[in-house]
């Protein structure tokens, strides 16, 4: 802000991240908002939200699967089942913890649902397992 001191009352926000994480610690939902809603306060429930991201994951913690969201679905409500997918990308780990393969999705199909076989796949990483 004018006074050229961070985190005073005069500093000018432009967006921020949240998080929330699960019992285990694990992150499971990322957001990040970008303009500060109808109320005009920044960090209330009003405010516009730009993208969200979810995570899953195995029994062990690792990652299995992230959701990129790009804007909330016909009920114009962030975070519900009808919310509009960017992209994702699922991730195969062996039962002791080894990561398998990697793919990454960009469209839903010719289904028109995402998370099923014709999703069009962009990037597909396979590592070796057994090291």
């Amino acid at each position: 802000g004018n006074d050229g001191v961070w985190f005073t009352g005069d500093d000018v926000i432009n967006h921020y991240s949240a998080y929330l994480n699960d019992a285990r610690g694990l992150r499971v939902r990322w957001f990040k908002a970008t303009k500060a809603g109808g109320d005009g306060k920044w960090f209330t429930t009003d405010d516009v939200i730009d993208s969200y991201t979810t995570y899953d994951y195995d029994a062990l913690g690792l990652l299995t699967r992230y959701v990129r969201f790009k804007t909330p679905g016909a009920d114009g409500q962030w975070f519900t089942a009808d919310d509009t997918v960017l992209h994702y990308e699922d991730t195969r780990v062996t039962d002791k913890g080894s990561r398998e393969r990697v793919s990454q999705y960009d469209h839903a199909g010719s289904d028109n649902l995402w998370f099923t076989d014709d999703d069009r796949t962009v990037h597909v990483y396979e590592y070796d397992s057994t090291s």
